[in-house]
C-alpha cells in the first residue's frame, strides 16, 4: 500500500495505480503509475504523476506549477478534472475531455500530459473534512541529474568529464532560453530539478518543477535551494530572469568539480552535505471505504485559485531559509566574489550591515585563485575558460549577467 499525500490510502493506489515512488520533496511525492485516470496515453503506457501534499498552502504551489506549464506551453488549456470520493457511487461516470500533447519536449522543458484534483473525506477529531491533492501526469524520465551526479561524485569522487558537462549545459540553456523568452523565472534550478532521458540514442536533459517560478515583475516568491540563491534572492530585491543564470553557474560549479561552490555548513574549506529540508508533517488518517468517483465538471485554474485564496493565503509554506543561514551564504559569496556594494543592500528589506559576521579571513580572493586553492591540478588555460564561462553570470549585478542565448555560443569554447 503506497502513501499519497502523506496517508496510507488503498483505493488511491489501485484508481491511480501507483506503482513505485520515485521521490519526495517538500511539497509533494512522485510515483511511477499507469495513467488508469486521465487516459491521455496509450493504456499500460507508465507515467509519472506528482502528488502535492495535503497541506492547503501546497496548493498555492500546484496553482503556480500549472500556470507556468501552461504558459510555457501555447497549445494547452489550463482546465483541470475532479476526482471526488466524497460524492456517492454512481455508475457510467464521464471522463473530463483530453488534453492535446504537449510540444514543449524540444525546447528541453519537461513534458506534462494532465492535471487533476484529488478530494478525500479525512477524520480529524471527529469531524469528516474534505482534503485536496493535487496531481499532475508527466512523461516518466529515466532518473534525475542528481541522480546521475551523485553515482559520479560515490565513484570517482570528482565531477562528470567537461564534454558532458557542456552536453548537460546546452540542453538547459536551450531550455531556459525559452524559458525566458516567456519571461517566466524558474528560481529553483538545480541537479534535482533536471531530468535526464536517452532520446534517439542521446542522453537528454530536461528542466522540471515550476511550482516555484514566478513571471518576471510580479512580487517575490520566497524560494529557492540556499546554495544557489542569486544575491537579489538572498537580499529580496528585484528577481529577473538572470537570477536563474546565477543558479545555472553555481551548479555548474558542481557538475565540473563535484563539490558546491559556496560553503555554507564549514567554518572553513570547501566541501560540505547539503542541509536535508525534510517533508513537512500531514494527516494520516483517512476513509478508507469508499470509492473515488470522477466527476464529469470541468473547472478553470483561475476558479480553483480563487476558491481555495482564502486558505492557503496564511499558511503557504515556502523554502524560506533563516537569517542566520542568509548571513553565512553571504558570508562566502563574499569571500570568494567580494563584498556586497550598498547598492545591493540598500533595498533589502531584512539585510542588517551590523549583524554581520565580521571576515576572520580573506575576502574577494577571486573564483580563479579559489579553484588554485582547491585544485591545483587544473591546465591553467583550461581553467581559465572555465572561470571566464561561469564569471559571465557570477556577476553581482544582474544586467551585468550574459543571456543563455549568449552563453549557449560559449559553451563549444571550454
Amino acid at each position: 500500500m503506497r502513501k499519497v499525500g502523506g496517508y496510507d490510502d488503498k483505493h488511491n493506489t489501485q484508481t491511480l495505480n501507483l506503482t513505485t515512488k520515485l521521490g519526495s520533496g517538500k511539497f509533494c511525492k512522485v510515483y511511477k503509475s499507469k495513467d488508469l485516470v486521465s487516459k491521455l496515453v496509450t493504456p499500460d503506457t507508465e507515467v509519472a504523476i506528482k502528488v502535492y501534499k495535503t497541506d492547503t498552502g501546497n496548493v498555492d504551489y500546484y496553482l503556480n506549477e500549472i500556470k507556468m506549464l501552461a504558459l510555457l506551453d501555447d497549445h494547452r488549456s489550463t482546465s483541470y478534472h475532479i476526482i471526488d470520493n466524497t460524492k456517492s457511487k454512481t455508475k457510467g461516470k464521464k471522463r473530463g475531455q483530453q488534453s492535446p500533447q504537449t510540444t514543449n519536449h524540444n525546447n528541453h522543458i519537461v513534458s506534462w500530459l494532465s492535471t487533476w484534483v484529488y478530494i478525500e473525506l479525512a477524520s480529524i477529531d471527529n469531524v469528516q473534512i474534505p482534503l485536496i491533492y493535487p496531481c499532475i501526469a508527466y512523461k516518466l524520465y529515466d532518473q534525475t541529474l542528481k541522480d546521475l551526479l551523485e553515482k559520479q561524485i560515490k565513484d570517482e569522487e570528482y565531477g562528470f568529464h567537461i564534454n558532458m558537462v557542456k552536453d548537460i549545459m546546452r540542453d538547459v540553456l536551450t531550455g531556459l532560453s525559452y524559458i525566458h523568452s516567456k519571461k517566466v523565472i524558474h528560481l529553483d534550478l538545480k541537479p534535482d530539478n533536471i531530468l535526464c532521458k536517452i532520446v534517439d540514442g542521446k542522453q537528454s536533459y530536461y528542466i522540471c518543477d515550476f511550482g516555484s517560478a514566478q513571471l518576471e515583475g510580479d512580487d517575490n516568491r520566497e524560494s529557492g535551494t540556499l546554495y544557489y540563491l542569486s544575491p537579489e534572492s538572498v537580499l529580496e530585491t528585484k528577481l529577473t530572469t538572470s537570477t536563474d543564470i546565477w543558479s545555472l553557474m553555481v551548479m555548474f560549479f558542481r557538475l565540473v568539480f563535484g563539490v558546491y561552490l559556496f560553503d555554507v555548513d564549514k567554518e572553513d574549506g570547501l566541501y560540505y552535505s547539503a542541509v536535508s529540508i525534510g517533508d513537512s508533517k500531514v494527516s494520516e488518517t483517512a476513509n478508507d471505504e469508499s470509492l473515488i468517483e470522477a466527476s464529469d465538471h470541468q473547472t478553470s485554474i483561475d476558479e480553483l485559485s480563487s476558491s481555495v485564496s482564502s486558505t492557503n493565503a496564511s499558511s503557504t509554506e515556502t523554502a524560506s531559509e533563516s537569517d542566520e543561514d542568509l548571513y553565512r551564504l553571504i558570508h562566502y559569496h563574499e569571500k570568494i566574489l567580494g563584498e556586497y556594494t550598498q547598492d545591493m543592500t540598500s533595498g533589502s528589506p531584512w539585510y542588517d550591515a551590523a549583524s554581520r559576521v565580521p571576515h576572520t579571513s580573506d575576502i574577494n580572493i577571486g573564483l580563479e585563485a579559489f579553484i588554485d586553492i582547491n585544485f591545483d591540478s587544473l591546465q591553467e588555460d583550461y581553467k581559465k575558460r572555465l572561470v571566464s564561462f561561469m564569471m559571465a553570470g557570477l556577476c553581482y549585478q544582474p544586467s551585468q549577467r550574459l543571456l543563455a542565448t549568449k552563453l549557449l555560443t560559449m559553451i563549444n569554447k571550454l
